[in-house]
């Protein structure tokens, strides 16, 4: 395998998909054949080499100069054979410089916003065709960001892209029954139906949907004992805060905004529902979405758009349900059909494991990767 050099703008320990995806595949590299080059400082002692590093600069333009600078030094201080290129804009940039001048060769991963966000002006466009073409072969995380590749370079050619799926930790399920008490105690949720949703909460995300379809359940009065628990924490969490408050929701609808890490699993292990119906347009997409794998590890069933990578984490009436992302009617509808009917949502739930334990272990997806390297 060729020594690589992973350099990101994102990575552990910040929340999110992207930082999660490479990660769990970097921890699988051969120690001496991975380095890290981030953006984001991790005090905690890792298993592979993490060099943290300010990648831009804050009063230079272009501010991605500085990333070019520390790369060229690492690749050449730690005779790298290939990079790996977490954003695509701007760090792409640098890459294709080196392998130009120093003839190091790199490949590209992409996750469905980086891709639109290169499309979004002509001289993005004319960067991101001009990176993809001279790399050595491009990583997508769902066939949805691999459409959006070729929508950009029809002529990238179908054998350059490879399809690696983010994955899950088989490990990740295990619970210890005590804490797990400790937490249903601590946040009241005894005897209670659970709805969940895990993310960043961006307008993206689309945790107003749910929010919406609670108060339709509570106008109707379906069903009373419930709680929607929204863990994280981003730019429209107060607006969903006053959003509940207007609503009088605040008995069934929870913000969790500083849940660590190691007790992440637990709010899986007691819900229900998992809940993400992902907005898609011009300017964004749901790539893929790894919580509908760690609700699935859970034997969870899902909610997700029917649109966007969504669509491909979970399989309609088989592991979950997909509804229209502009439905409040349509949430509310499955919501009550998988909360109901538990002989149904255990099927899906189990459906939903086994399928995750057949296809989506990271070990088998970084097994794809380093066949590539």
């Amino acid at each position: 395998m060729k020594k690589t050099l992973l350099i990101t703008l994102d990575f552990w320990p910040n929340m999110g998909g992207i930082s999660n995806y490479y990660y769990n595949l970097v921890k699988l590299f051969p120690k001496d054949k991975i380095i890290v080059l981030s953006h984001v400082k991790s005090e905690t002692h890792q298993e592979f080499k993490l060099v943290y590093k300010n990648l831009l600069y804050k009063f230079i333009w272009p501010r991605w100069i500085k990333s070019c600078v520390e790369l060229y030094r690492l690749v050449k201080k730690e005779k790298i054979e290939i990079i790996w290129v977490g954003n695509i804009l701007p760090l792409g940039v640098c890459a294709f410089l080196i392998k130009i001048f120093f003839k190091v060769p790199y490949f590209v991963s992409l996750h469905g916003f980086d891709i639109k966000l290169a499309s979004s002006s002509i001289r993005k466009k004319v960067l991101a065709k001009l990176i993809l073409k001279n790399a050595e072969f491009v990583t997508v995380n769902s066939k949805t960001t691999s459409g959006l590749v070729m929508e950009i370079i029809k002529s990238l050619g179908a054998n350059k892209i490879l399809l690696l799926y983010p994955g899950i930790n088989k490990y990740f399920s295990d619970i210890d029954k005590n804490r797990k008490q400790e937490i249903i105690n601590k946040y009241n949720l005894q005897n209670k139906k659970i709805v969940l949703s895990v993310g960043r909460v961006i307008k993206r995300k689309n945790h107003e949907l749910i929010i919406d379809a609670i108060n339709l359940i509570k106008q109707d009065q379906d069903i009373v004992d419930f709680r929607y628990l929204i863990i994280g924490s981003g730019e429209n969490l107060e607006y969903l805060k006053q959003k509940v408050r207007n609503l009088n929701l605040e008995s069934s609808i929870l913000f969790l905004e500083n849940i660590e890490n190691q007790d992440l699993p637990y709010f899986y292990d007691i819900s229900n529902i998992f809940a993400m119906v992902s907005h898609t347009s011009k300017d964004d997409v749901e790539g893929f979405g790894i919580v509908y794998l760690e609700a699935g590890i859970f034997k969870k069933p899902s909610i997700a758009s029917i649109v966007g990578g969504g669509s491909e984490a979970i399989q309609d009436g088989k592991t979950g349900i997909l509804i229209d992302e502009n439905s409040p009617r349509g949430a509310k509808e499955a919501i009550l059909y998988l909360l109901n009917d538990e002989v149904f949502s255990k099927e899906l739930g189990e459906n939903a494991h086994r399928r995750i334990m057949n296809n989506f272990l990271w070990e088998d997806i970084y097994k794809k990767l380093e066949n590539c390297l």
